[in-house]
């Protein structure tokens, strides 16, 4: 079974690296702080620190966030994620969450850049985002890269934590019922 495409990640990473720029760049930041983003990201700290702001104010707004995607409340939270996503790239969790909005609003595309990085700040050591990636590529009609995510879950998944094997079976089940249809086409 074949890993993951690892220079793929890494081409994907420099794109999203400059979307987490746009992004910053659309939600009005200046100049400073576009280029304290451009640190954070390049460095070991997270945006959040560089800028001075309180831990308990990264966690009470993923606090929030969390109640309101737990609500369904998906646009609000996923505008929150957005911003701890800023705030405290290298926490994959909050990709993770950022995902999870967007695929629940349908937005596959953007949910697997999500997920791609919560893979990478994840240091490619945690099945779930590619699992996700595979649900989304699914959704969008793309084959191959459905295969290829769900494979990387499995061969990721460590079979000793429990967590990891419920994502590699659940990938597993997918990945048959995937390739089962289209062989049946």
């Amino acid at each position: 079974m074949p890993g993951p495409d690892f220079e793929s990640i890494k081409l994907q990473t420099e794109n999203v690296y400059k979307t987490l720029v746009e992004l910053a760049n659309q939600l009005g930041f200046s100049e400073d702080q576009i280029d304290d983003v451009r640190t954070a990201l390049l460095g070991d700290e997270p945006l959040y620190r560089i800028r001075g702001l309180k831990e308990s104010l990264i966690e009470g707004r993923y606090a929030l966030a969390y109640q309101l995607y737990s609500m369904h409340k998906y646009a609000e939270a996923e505008e929150l994620f957005r911003w701890l996503c800023i705030y405290n790239a290298p926490y994959p969790p909050n990709w993770m969450a950022l995902g999870a909005c967007r695929q629940a609003r349908g937005k596959f595309q953007e949910a697997m850049d999500a997920y791609q990085l919560a893979a990478i700040y994840g240091t490619l050591q945690d099945p779930a985002p590619f699992y996700y990636c595979g649900v989304c590529s699914i959704k969008l009609g793309q084959h191959d890269a459905a295969i290829a995510a769900l494979e990387a879950a499995i061969c990721i998944a460590d079979p000793e934590n429990l967590e990891h094997k419920t994502i590699a079976d659940r990938a597993k089940v997918l990945l048959a019922a995937h390739t089962d249809g289209e062989e049946k086409d």
